[in-house]
């Protein structure tokens, strides 16, 4: 072989190598294009979920705000009693539904505070409901009444409050200082069993 064909040789096993090394390359950019517009997706449906979560929750305390207020008033109106009860129960199931929704798409710390959050919900539920029955048959509310609802309602706010924050973490972590990314690590790895 004389050295023309060897070169011609060279060329064409450089022009090989350098489509198979611009192939693995474009392969790999490809794979990491679509990993990170899956978790695009992936953060895009966890934030409408963590959305509807507090927006139901949200809707539920102003809902029971209005109720104590309506509780409260002398003398108590039986009508309008009457209408808030089945509203409440509508508002319970739907917060019962947003924690659900929120269980599935986890992390498990951040169902673990949904679920708790929408169990105070519940019994706060049945508290007003035993409320509403009480007014309505023309007896006064006791002070360990207000005080449980008062209590519940509280609650509610702090579960609410800390389910925001870890959302806020996980949502966007490069935002987050030292000591949030191991809270992060954190949230990730509790198991609520």
């Amino acid at each position: 072989m004389d050295s023309e064909t060897l070169l011609g040789l060279a060329g064409i096993g450089g022009t090989l190598l350098g489509s198979v090394v611009g192939a693995t390359g474009a392969l790999r950019v490809a794979r990491i294009n679509t990993r990170s517009q899956a978790d695009l997706a992936s953060r895009a449906a966890q934030r409408q979920v963590y959305a509807a979560f507090c927006a139901t929750v949200m809707a539920h305390t102003a809902r029971t705000a209005a109720l104590q207020e309506l509780l409260d008033a002398q003398p108590p109106d039986p009508d309008a009693l009457s209408t808030t009860g089945p509203e409440l129960v509508a508002s319970r199931d739907a917060v019962v539904t947003a924690a659900a929704a929120v269980a599935i798409e986890g992390p498990p710390a951040l169902s673990t505070q949904a679920r708790a959050a929408s169990t105070v919900v519940r019994l706060q539920s049945l508290l007003l409901q035993t409320m509403i029955n009480t007014r309505t048959t023309g007896q006064p509310l006791t002070e360990k009444y207000r005080t449980d609802a008062t209590t519940a309602q509280l609650t509610v706010n702090k579960y609410l409050d800390t389910f925001t924050e870890d959302c806020q973490l996980l949502l966007h972590p490069q935002t987050a200082t030292r000591r949030d990314r191991r809270k992060i690590r954190l949230l990730h790895r509790i198991r609520p069993w």
